[in-house]
């Protein structure tokens, strides 16, 4: 997500998939966000900061959830968050570059895959 918003690449396409034309559902918990903002915030001017933080709220595209399991399976404890999130909020898939997500490729149901990936599989 975060790459998303700072360079063209196949993580910008997913991106506008989701918000430009409405194609995805994006699935995040508070926790999650404040992860996002948080990043993004030393990149972005203040009033950029500000509309990406609104996306987050727009309920026909972002399902707000809260984690209610917790795992341990990450080799970056940071990153069970979003699988967490992800099972909280029935996902089919993550879509992420984080190594220490993609290295387990699935978690139940939900499937992690690149953004390179997540485009190949569904042509886009």
């Amino acid at each position: 997500m975060v790459s998303s918003i700072l360079k063209s690449t196949a993580s910008r396409k997913v991106h506008d998939l989701w918000w430009k034309e409405k194609k995805l559902q994006l699935a995040v918990s508070s926790a999650i966000v404040e992860e996002y903002l948080e990043v993004v915030a030393e990149f972005l001017s203040e009033r950029m900061h500000y509309e990406f933080a609104l996306r987050f709220t727009d309920a026909a595209r972002v399902s707000r959830v809260e984690r209610t399991q917790r795992y341990k399976v990450s080799r970056d404890p940071k990153d069970n968050i979003f699988i967490e999130t992800a099972v909280a909020g029935k996902a089919r898939y993550i879509i992420s570059r984080d190594k220490d997500l993609t290295v387990l490729k699935q978690f139940g149901r939900v499937q992690i895959v690149t953004p390179e990936a997540f485009l190949k599989e569904f042509d886009l």
